[in-house]
């Protein structure tokens, strides 16, 4: 018999006008956040909601896709608006619960009671509410009618995020509850919960809840503080009613035979999928109907797996109907954490980590050995050319079948060693530096890792230059051949690029930034040209010259912030520089002065003005600076031309998924001036700022996780700071988040001013 808290009641005044009243303390929305993608999920932050299913322990129940199997950190608001740091205590490893622990002796002026769980109250045309937190909305009360107990889960992917799940009923009802209702509690009038809202589908306006009958039975282990036993065959089991069944040669006859009733039961289970080399392997067969297990008949998911969950480690016999007779067979049923990656290993940009009974289940059908990767694991290893194999059994032509094997290896590899997946071969580079154009869709990002391919050799390559103006890019290698020039076939043209590679082949810093006038120009032709004011002489000297027979008109302005805005106008036909005349883009495009002199005609009258260039925005970043997971640079040109105003030079143009600085509001493309009351003007201010903000205590908390000591809540370290920020449009926000130094640890990245300098790391 269940144990239940005497503060776990069922609430007695039965009215669904009280009803939000009622369960207004014992309903929390969940702010959660997942540092790193891990099994099937991507990282993400968001919101949810979870409720009180004891309240003497602090135990609130919710999704597992709300807590995430890997490294995450939540925080629950109550109906007061107090804020509670909760620890993640248990995900089931196959079905969408997960339960989450709180200290009650932190609750001020809210009593939670603890929501009843009533799995055995479902049934068809039941009424019920789901109550929850959807769209970041105050408490919301969805109504409707669950209309479906027996159908099997929905299949719930989302871009990248592949998580569903599987051999568990799951309920259907009408109607829609949105964004954030996800661990809402689906209540009777009562108030007590007949399911778990999981998922939706918008477009046919339908809810899935999952049953209760395996939370139930986990919670129970949860209230004692231990995991609750769970057994699985490595098999994915499917529901379908008895009219398939008899499709099946499974008559009703013959299901009487065996004790199955199939007027009191809507269906068989079946095996859909088998996992290479788990225990049901050369057992069952895909198609197999299963009618009892242990001389027990198991009509649906809870019958089966409340048999399974109390054999971990033993042996089970399987009674199947298959090719129109009945066999039995037997297997061992395994410990399913046994197949529940629990560790992950971070190298580079990429995540790694043995592989699931989840995703082997849903996403692939090879056996469940070896270490996933999560991330482009191209950038780090150049023949590994398929997005879809996402598994790694072999590094350096050694097995890796679990996570210790593989860290063993790479920790013994040298940063420049190449990284050989399978048969791959690999030559040592000449020790001389060469130079390689390329296009800058190729070479855009310097704080990035090259290489390129002759023959049968891979040879790494640093990022020497980014032109800032022309869609260029050169790397630098110590492998050299020879640039014939009058080989070069690229769309641009090739006088642009051969000054840059003239410098850095006779010095070892890049060109010093390009100077330009800082507008947009478009072309049109003599008869236009004239209309707007330029004479027939101009014309005709001009024609004399070139057969382009081309004028450049000002079509725009494209930063208001350097000294010479506003020099030229819009309308403006620029006819010569410094005495020359425009020939081409090239005669406009960047100067070595501070000031050139132009021959324009404005208004239809020819002018001579002296007008000061603008230096391009360095393109070659060399110091980048991230905390709490905003990515800070110094702005680049495009920023120039676009914001309204530059508020300072510690420009956030991107954030870490999951990252503290947009877990209560989403902004990039922001100048932020001022952190913790401090204020920012360049990337340096950052760096001192995030010395200050550091926890001290960051070391300490290490230290307890890696000994696997138990935190309490709102120990994660960090602080509260305070962030104000002007947007790329002008509006200024200020906004308060909690920094976290434990999974957001601040750090810098710089690169010398030599061309074949590497970047350095280092955490803040």
């Amino acid at each position: 018999m269940s144990i239940i808290p005497e503060d776990s009641v069922s609430f007695q005044e039965d009215s669904w006008d009280t009803l939000q009243a009622r369960l207004a303390e014992s309903v929390v929305s969940i702010m959660c956040t997942s540092p790193i993608a891990f099994d099937t999920r991507k990282s993400y932050t968001g919101t949810a909601t979870g409720f009180v299913v004891d309240a003497e322990n602090g135990i609130i129940l919710s999704n597992r896709h709300v807590m995430s199997a890997g490294p995450s950190f939540h925080k629950a608001t109550f109906f007061n608006n107090q804020e509670v740091f909760l620890q993640p205590f248990y995900y089931d490893p196959e079905h969408d619960f997960a339960f989450f622990r709180y200290n009650p002796a932190e609750l001020k002026g809210v009593t939670p009671r603890a929501i009843r769980l009533a799995p055995e109250k479902a049934r068809s045309g039941l009424e019920i509410r789901v109550v929850g937190f959807a769209a970041k909305e105050k408490m919301t009360v969805h109504q409707g009618e669950l209309s479906q107990l027996d159908r099997n889960a929905p299949a719930c992917y989302d871009d990248d995020d592949t998580y569903s799940d599987f051999n568990t009923f799951y309920y259907q009802a009408s109607g829609i509850s949105g964004s954030g209702s996800s661990g809402s509690p689906v209540v009777d009038i009562a108030g007590d919960a007949v399911a778990l809202k999981c998922s939706a589908n918008a477009s046919a306006s339908l809810n899935f809840f999952l049953p209760l009958q395996r939370v139930k039975y986990a919670l129970e282990y949860v209230r004692q503080g231990k995991i609750p036993p769970r057994g699985t065959l490595q098999a994915v089991f499917s529901h379908q009613p008895h009219v398939k069944a008899e499709r099946l040669g499974l008559t009703a006859e013959l299901a009487a035979s065996e004790g199955i009733d199939t007027e009191c039961s809507t269906g068989v289970l079946t095996v859909k999928k088998i996992v290479p080399k788990g225990p049901a392997d050369g057992v069952l067969k895909v198609g197999d109907i299963v009618v009892s297990v242990n001389g027990t008949v198991v009509p649906g998911f809870p019958e089966l797996f409340e048999i399974l969950d109390a054999a971990v480690d033993q042996n089970v016999s399987l009674r199947v109907f298959r090719s129109h007779e009945f066999t039995t067979v037997t297997t061992t049923v395994q410990d399913i954490y046994q197949v529940t990656p629990t560790r992950a290993l971070r190298l580079g940009n990429n995540i790694f980590h043995e592989m699931s009974f989840l995703e082997a289940a849903e996403t692939s059908s090879v056996a469940i050995t070896g270490v996933k990767v999560i991330g482009n694991f191209s950038a780090m290893i150049s023949n590994y050319q398929t997005t879809n194999c996402r598994l790694i059994t072999e590094v350096n032509y050694k097995p890796t079948p679990n996570l210790d094997a593989f860290t063993d290896i790479v920790q013994k590899m040298h940063s420049d060693e190449p990284i050989v997946v399978k048969a791959i071969d690999s030559t040592n580079p000449r020790n001389e530096r060469g130079l390689i154009l390329c296009s800058s869709r190729i070479g855009k990002n310097p704080a990035s890792n090259f290489s390129f391919t002759v023959g049968v050799s891979r040879i790494s390559a640093t990022l020497a230059y980014i032109h800032p103006l022309y869609p260029f890019s050169v790397l630098s290698t110590v492998f050299s051949r020879s640039l014939v020039r009058d080989e070069l076939r690229v769309g641009l043209d090739i006088a642009l690029v051969i000054p840059t590679l003239d410098h850095l082949r006779t010095s070892d810093y890049t060109p010093k930034p390009a100077r330009v006038l800082d507008v947009q120009f478009t072309l049109e032709d003599a008869y236009t040209a004239h209309a707007l004011g330029v004479s027939k002489q101009h014309i005709a000297d001009l024609m004399a010259m070139s057969t382009k027979n081309q004028f450049y008109k000002v079509a725009r302005e494209l930063s208001i912030h350097t000294t010479g805005a506003h020099s030229l106008v819009v309308g403006d036909i620029v006819l010569q520089v410094n005495g020359h005349y425009v020939q081409g883009i090239v005669d406009l495009a960047s100067f070595d002065t501070d000031e050139v002199e132009l021959r324009i005609v404005r208004n239809g009258k020819e002018l001579t003005i002296a007008v000061p260039t603008a230096p391009l925005c360095e393109a070659n970043i060399r110091n980048v600076v991230c905390w709490a997971g905003m990515i800070l640079q110094e702005p680049f040109h495009s920023v120039n031309h676009n914001a309204v105003s530059l508020a300072s030079n510690a420009y956030n143009f991107i954030h870490d998924n999951g990252a503290p600085s947009v877990a209560e509001s989403y902004h990039d493309n922001m100048f932020v001036v001022e952190i913790g009351g401090h204020a920012i003007s360049t990337l340096d201010d950052v760096v001192q700022v995030a010395r200050l903000l550091k926890d001290p205590k960051q070391a300490e908390f290490n230290a307890e996780v890696a000994a696997n000591k138990e935190f309490k809540s709102g120990t994660i370290p960090g602080r509260d700071v305070k962030i104000r920020a002007v947007l790329i449009n002008g509006d200024e926000i200020v906004k308060s988040i909690r920094t976290n130094d434990h999974y957001y640890p601040a750090w810098q990245l710089m690169r010398g001013p030599r061309i074949d300098d590497n970047w350095s790391f280092k955490e803040i």
